[in-house]
């Protein structure tokens, strides 16, 4: 008969496996929201780098605060494209101190030690849009 007593040193091995296996990895996780204007920035860009141009567009809206009309998604389509193709590959490496106005802040982010672009997001409701990208150059 197998007790409880039998079991738990089994289960304690197991559990310490997965706890070092999950500090070996070494790789930090986020759950992808726009509840900040870091994760709308780092679920865009993580959108971006797998090719899903389309999802990445459900991120920005108009400075004004509406979406995209079909011709300027057009357009928009094209940019980030371009975009995707500047940060591709790269993971975010640092983010500047953001400067924070009425329900709106810019974010400069740092992609692959290298390029840094500037994000400007504004908080609808309760979730953070971004709503002007421009591409600061390298490092």
């Amino acid at each position: 008969m197998i007790t409880f007593r039998h079991i738990l040193p089994v289960v304690i091995i197991a559990l310490v496996a997965m706890v070092f296996s999950a500090c070996s990895t070494g790789t930090t996780s986020f759950t992808a929201s726009q509840t900040s204007p870091l994760n709308t920035i780092r679920t865009f860009a993580m959108q971006l780098d797998s090719n899903h141009i389309e999802e990445a567009m459900a991120y920005i809206i108009h400075p004004t605060g509406r979406n995209f009309m079909a011709a300027e998604r057009g357009d928009l389509s094209d940019e980030l494209a371009r975009l995707r193709r500047v940060i591709q590959q790269r993971s975010i490496t640092k983010v500047l101190p953001s400067t924070e106005r009425d329900k709106s802040t810019t974010t400069i982010v740092e992609f692959g030690y290298m390029k840094r672009i500037t994000f400007t997001t504004t908080q609808l409701d309760s979730k953070w849009y971004i709503t002007s990208i421009s591409d600061g150059g390298s490092e």
